[in-house]
């Protein structure tokens, strides 16, 4: 077997599969991303539509995303969003192409969502939950703390840490 990976020819048939995978999956990652950019102008081109039509309500993106599930096509409404945020920020497909993420080989859509702005509410989110998380993480490693030292003082004091970061996850969470 070992004799086999190393002919020539072998060595080829890796490296052309290893060039085709790349540019499969550089193509795959711009296509979709092209896609959430057309979704985007289809939801802003229709906009005006939905506003017309009060029978829609004003969560037009709750709409649209109830009206896709029933068809098997499953987004949620941040997703919608930021596909409708994407095309206004940047309306012209070729040109983002050209100038967005140059220092990296291909586009995705995680990078593209990053390079957006969250709207306000869903900021808010994101910082309580990074902050939730911090906090979490603080506490696991409290209670492994608590565990590894048998002095009362030690104890009590991580435990009254650890009470205190409860009650700002609980702060936090709005439940206080």
């Amino acid at each position: 077997m070992n004799e086999l990976v190393e002919t020539k020819w072998y060595k080829h048939l890796i490296k052309n599969i290893d060039e085709l995978y790349v540019e499969t999956k550089f193509n795959m990652g711009e296509d979709l991303v092209h896609y959430y950019h057309n979704l985007g102008e289809l939801i802003v081109e229709n906009h005006g539509n939905f506003e017309r039509e009060k029978v829609y309500g004003k969560n037009i993106l709750e709409r649209v995303r109830t009206s896709l599930a029933e068809i098997n096509i499953k987004y949620s409404v941040s997703t919608l969003y930021r596909v409708k945020q994407f095309y206004t920020q940047h309306p012209d497909w070729e040109v983002f192409k050209t100038t967005f993420n140059t220092n990296k080989k291909g586009i995705v859509w995680h990078d593209v969502c990053k390079a957006l702005p969250l709207p306000k509410d869903l900021q808010e989110v994101k910082e309580k939950d990074e902050y939730k998380s911090t906090i979490d993480s603080f506490t696991k490693k409290i209670e492994g703390l608590q565990n590894k030292f048998t002095g009362d003082l030690v104890i009590l004091i991580l435990k009254e840490v650890k009470y205190k970061c409860e009650y700002w996850i609980e702060t936090i969470g709005g439940k206080k």
